[in-house]
C-alpha cells in the first residue's frame, strides 16, 4: 500500500470515527432536552436581548431564546432549565445589574401549591418600579434639592 493510500485511509477512518461520536453523543439534543419553553408577555421589555439571562430568586435558571412584538406587546420566549421548579404564579419583570448594567428577566416568589411552569405556559409581566423609574425620581429629587439650595442662597443675600 502506498503512502498516499495510507494517509487517505487514516483520514477516512478519522472522519468516520468523528461522525459516529457525533451521532452517539448528540450534545445538541441532550441540551435541548434539559430545557422547556415559556412565553412571557411584557408591555415594555426594557432592553432585553436574545440570550439575556433569566433569574429566579437570584439564580440563573435559563435565558431568553427569542422575542417578537405582537399587538404592541413584547413576547419573550424563555428557555428554562427543567430542574428549576418555578411556581406558575411567580412575578415576572425585568431588572438590571446596576445603573448601566445588563438587563435580565427576573422571576420571583409564587406559591408551589399553584403548580409549576411547564412547556407552553404563558406568563405576564408584573408591574413594579424599574430602575429607570427610580432614576427619574432621583433626578426630580436632585432638581428639587438644587431649587431649595438656590432659595436658601437668595434668603442669605
Amino acid at each position: 500500500m502506498s503512502r498516499e493510500s495510507r494517509i487517505g485511509m487514516f483520514a477516512f477512518i478519522g472522519i468516520v470515527v468523528i461522525g459516529l461520536i457525533g451521532l452517539f453523543l448528540n450534545p445538541i439534543e441532550r441540551l435541548r432536552d434539559q430545557y422547556f419553553r415559556v412565553d412571557a408577555v411584557f408591555d415594555d421589555a426594557g432592553g432585553i436581548r436574545d440570550e439575556s439571562p433569566v433569574l429566579y430568586a437570584g439564580v440563573c435558571v435559563g435565558r431568553v431564546h427569542s422575542f417578537e412584538v405582537k399587538d404592541g406587546k413584547a413576547i419573550l420566549t424563555l428557555q428554562i432549565k427543567k430542574k428549576a421548579l418555578i411556581p406558575k404564579d411567580c412575578t415576572v419583570g425585568t431588572s438590571s445589574t446596576g445603573v448601566v448594567g445588563d438587563t435580565y428577566v427576573k422571576l420571583s416568589g409564587g406559591n408551589p401549591g399553584a403548580g409549576y411552569l411547564q412547556s407552553g405556559d404563558v406568563i405576564y409581566e408584573t408591574k413594579s418600579d424599574r430602575m429607570d423609574k427610580i432614576i427619574t425620581k432621583a433626578q426630580k429629587l436632585i432638581e428639587s434639592a438644587e431649587t431649595t439650595k438656590d432659595n436658601i442662597d437668595k434668603m442669605r443675600n
